[in-house]
């Protein structure tokens, strides 16, 4: 008696497959345009996460079909409101609904994408994402050349839907030291781009690139910009992959002797000529941004959830920490640009869940990736990071499976 054939096992030969289409493509450039629009929710960045949501609904659901343990996560977003003082309820209620409804669908969509085939044309990618790195580069050395010169160059203030705040106006063209941006308001969302676009084309688990000189026009742009979030997110992306990637084994000695004798010289060129720096200055109270963004934060953040244990609400988180930023001569806004601590401020011990489930599973790159997006300011779970990192993703599992071994058809069948 003939025992029954084995179950056949999910492979890439049978996941669903969707392809990349024209529109598909089109979203890739709308990256440069992620913070344009009328008003927060009249923008290209509501547009485009409406389209990725749409579009990629079968890898949406397939995440949440399984009732994965993240689903019961969002009741600790809303726990605050019972609890804690509001100054407006409908703004608190609002944004907790956006952070909840966002992160539902990010994870969701990293989930799904394990049980689908994504089919992406490596050429047309390509060609696509070098002319905007070579329109970037151009873009941002113009802009360095004419704020030095103090004139403004870039997408008018009123065109931003978000980070007005941050464009240049007339005092700072003649009295400050301004850098490039490209279509984005500040450098540093702008090194969130870079990293984004590095991440999925470098893939950062293999040696190479699809595009090694579209890679180096990014890099060579977010040096132009002088973001100091580009450069560490870019160096401790990379060296987190050398260290821990078998692929890059043969590398690591003759990086390990390179990286060390510049960071020998960097900082001694930074002790003997450059004691007025920021790179001086990094970690300390005097570099304000470094601060705010990590050390401050990470000091007050046990003190902080002992008095909030379910953290605080969007409109009186800045009062609130007040209490740890003041004797640091700083204010509570300026400690809410990370969204690492940010998620603890806002959901206290939920924090942690809403950051467990983000990283779970992702591999190690992957993780590293979404970790360093924490970084680059306070808001992630938005419309417009939702696209970017899902868009990356997306990408990301595309690339992969272009390059993943193709089965052999079963004997006796014509492929």
């Amino acid at each position: 008696m003939k025992r029954p054939a084995p179950r056949a096992k999910a492979t890439a030969a049978t996941r669903p497959v969707l392809r990349f289409n024209t529109l598909d493509y089109a979203m890739i450039p709308g990256f440069l345009l992620i913070e344009v629009g009328l008003s927060y929710w009249v923008s290209f960045a509501t547009l485009f996460a409406a389209f990725v949501a749409w579009r990629w609904r079968d890898v949406i659901w397939a995440g949440f079909s399984s009732l994965p343990l993240f689903i019961f996560v969002p009741p600790l977003f809303f726990i605050s409101l019972l609890i804690e003082p509001t100054t407006d309820l409908t703004q608190d209620v609002l944004h907790i609904c956006r952070e909840a409804m966002f992160w539902l669908l990010l994870c969701a969509m990293l989930e799904g994408l394990n049980k689908f085939t994504i089919e992406i044309d490596p050429k047309k990618l390509k060609k696509i994402l070098f002319l905007m790195a070579a329109f970037l580069l151009i873009l941002c050395t113009y802009q360095f050349k004419e704020y030095a010169s103090g004139a403004y160059f870039g997408i008018p203030k009123e065109y931003f839907s978000q980070g007005q705040d941050t464009i240049a106006g007339d005092l700072d063209l003649a009295y400050s030291h301004l850098r490039p941006a490209g279509t984005l308001a500040e450098p540093s969302y702008l090194a969130f781009i870079l990293i984004s676009i590095l991440f999925f084309i470098r893939n950062l688990e293999i040696p190479g690139s699809i595009a090694p000189l579209t890679s180096m026009l990014l890099i060579a742009t977010g040096l132009i910009s002088q973001s100091m979030s580009f450069v560490l997110s870019f160096a401790g992306l990379v060296v987190l992959a050398l260290y821990t990637q078998p692929q890059f084994a043969r590398y690591r000695a003759p990086a390990t002797l390179i990286g060390s004798v510049l960071l020998l010289v960097v900082i001694t060129g930074a002790a003997a000529f450059l004691s007025d720096t920021r790179l001086s200055k990094l970690g300390s109270t005097s570099d304000s941004s470094t601060f705010a963004r990590i050390i401050g934060p990470l000091i007050s953040a046990p003190a902080f959830i002992a008095a909030h244990p379910f953290g605080t609400l969007s409109t009186t988180t800045a009062e609130m920490l007040d209490y740890f930023t003041s004797p640091y001569g700083m204010s509570g806004g300026e400690w809410t640009h990370n969204f690492f601590f940010n998620s603890i401020f806002l959901y206290g011990l939920g924090g942690i869940f809403i950051l467990y489930f983000l990283l779970k599973g992702r591999g190690l790159m992957p993780a590293a990736y979404i970790f360093t997006c924490m970084f680059f300011n306070g808001a992630m779970l938005t419309q417009d990071k939702f696209f970017v990192i899902a868009t990356s993703f997306i990408i990301l599992k595309a690339l992969r499976d272009s390059q993943a071994p193709k089965l052999l058809p079963p004997k006796g069948r014509l492929p």
